[in-house]
């Protein structure tokens, strides 16, 4: 759903009529720091009690996944991801974020979302902040499903809106816009998706960036999922040595009615976090 780089993460799965799933990319369609954690936790809670009442249809997400793949939400379909994210910046700041994104299925091959969510800070040397994130709004087309010797192919241009408080170092205040194309290919029973994005940076002085990233999933057993992924973001001044990269362990399990994940990121360099962990839900109503 995310990360000002905010970033989606809805995938679906539909089954066959031999029960096996399916990929929606290969559907060929017709067209103080104990509270903040309880703060957290409540809000995760009480959303997944609510989506669990609620009944709604089984489906597969990518979360805990930032790499996208080339699947679209069912036409006429709604997806939720609700999500708690702990981070620990190299700096030794801490920072929590309760998420949530919203996708709807405008067409077979289309996608429109909207997801943002509530940071709290913990800083190590000047208190807390605390406010709401930017939020980001993405349309998503496939252009073409899987085929036997090439992968399926979607593009996703996305816009950041600068809602976060600019005076709480929250946001920049200004707009960024982007382009992610997404490629998504079965191979030996992984299914492996490939993103390149490149944002336009809106804030002054800032550079543009260019966002690479590299995913796998596995069916370990029935409901299970592992999944891992790379990512690299490139902010064309290599002089400061700003160009974080990441790696992600996590695992993807069918509950009740919903899709339960978790994932723990470790940064690669200096740049990134030095870690991150996640927790959400992905549930989809038709």
């Amino acid at each position: 759903m995310g990360k000002g780089k905010a970033s989606s993460r809805v995938r679906s799965k539909v089954s066959s009529k031999g029960g096996e799933n399916m990929k929606p990319w290969r559907i060929r369609s017709k067209e103080d720091k104990i509270s903040l954690e309880i703060i957290g936790f409540n809000i995760f809670s009480t959303l997944f009690i609510f989506l669990w009442l609620l009944q709604p249809a089984i489906v597969w997400g990518g979360r805990p996944l930032v790499t996208e793949d080339a699947g679209t939400v069912d036409k006429g379909a709604y997806e939720v991801e609700l999500a708690f994210d702990y981070s620990q910046d190299n700096n030794k700041d801490k920072n929590y974020l309760p998420s949530f994104q919203l996708a709807y299925g405008l067409s077979e091959r289309t996608e429109l979302a909207l997801s943002g969510g509530y940071i709290f800070k913990d800083l190590h040397d000047n208190g807390r902040e605390d406010g709401w994130s930017d939020m980001v709004a993405y349309l998503k087309y496939r252009v073409w499903g899987e085929g036997d010797w090439y992968p399926a192919f979607t593009i996703k241009p996305h816009l950041k809106i600068p809602t976060a408080d600019v005076d709480r170092g929250l946001g920049s205040g200004k707009v960024d816009y982007g382009l992610t194309a997404v490629f998504s290919q079965s191979i030996g029973g992984i299914d492996w998706h490939f993103n390149a994005g490149y944002t336009l940076i809106g804030e002054k002085h800032a550079t543009d960036q260019l966002n690479l990233g590299l995913a796998g999933e596995l069916e370990i057993t029935k409901g299970i999922v592992a999944v891992s992924e790379l990512q690299y973001t490139q902010n064309f001044n290599s002089n400061e040595k700003d160009d974080p990269a990441s790696f992600l362990l996590g695992i993807q399990a069918e509950v009740g009615k919903v899709i339960m994940d978790a994932g723990f990121t470790i940064g690669l360099n200096g740049a990134a976090p030095d870690y991150t962990l996640t927790v959400g839900i992905t549930v989809k109503f038709q």
